[in-house]
């Protein structure tokens, strides 16, 4: 191949050539295969422990996939609570070292480090359980858009999202949408002033029009059955 690519054609052994080919393309075809498991299950590692978020020269994900899908605040809220574990952990070492300079009988020491022991080690369950369990259901924004009508509130669920070619936020489909005209929530008069609700599920902004974009996080309460 490097005597076809140098145009040196009469260097060509075709025998070689004729006999390694379809090994040659077999295992090319393996080194691409592996090579697709392989990054497939290195983006899988990568998402799973927000490492895209903690070390930037793994750019897998954009700072707006992070914010729009959430995964920003997740990971937020999940290195809060591993600082909370670390610190009951080095706050029982402390407490742990008080009791043995107690001057107190041995069997009281045992009893309160057992206590002590099975109060923290409960704490750290309940962190450990709560940090795999997402903290919200859904992502909605209140965007405030330019129209020909004037400045317009949309609020709603985050269906969909799409980024440019210099990954850009391009467009936000919403769900669910609801929209009003924007006004100035000083005036008493304007507190209370309703937003009306999109006959359509969907609902398509440009975020070349958008002026502010406000990102919340939201929780679905289900309501008990009676």
């Amino acid at each position: 191949f490097y005597f076809i690519l140098n145009n040196t054609t009469d260097k060509v052994d075709l025998f070689i050539l004729n006999s390694t080919f379809l090994p040659f393309f077999c295992y090319t075809l393996m080194q691409i295969f592996i090579g697709i498991i392989l990054a497939l299950i290195a983006k899988k590692f990568i998402l799973k422990y927000y490492l895209d978020i903690k070390f930037k020269f793994l750019p897998i994900t954009t700072e707006w996939d992070q914010l729009l899908s959430g995964r920003l605040y997740e990971y937020d809220r999940i290195l809060k609570i591993n600082l909370t574990i670390q610190g009951l952990k080095e706050f029982k070492v402390g407490v742990l070292s008080k009791i043995d300079n107690l001057d107190i009988a041995k069997k009281e020491k045992r009893t309160k480090k057992k206590e002590i022991n099975l109060k923290i080690r409960g704490e750290i369950k309940k962190l450990k359980k709560a940090r795999v369990v997402p903290d919200y259901s859904f992502v909605e924004i209140d965007a405030l858009v330019s129209t020909a009508c004037g400045d317009m509130i949309y609020k709603g669920r985050i269906f969909k999202y799409y980024l440019g070619k210099d990954n850009t936020l391009d467009k936000i489909i919403m769900k669910d949408a609801f929209r009003r005209k924007f006004i100035d929530v000083k005036d008493e008069a304007n507190k209370n002033l309703p937003f009306y609700e999109f006959a359509s599920k969907l609902f398509v902004i440009k975020y070349s029009e958008v002026k502010n974009l406000n990102v919340r996080f939201s929780f679905l309460e289900k309501k008990a059955e009676m």
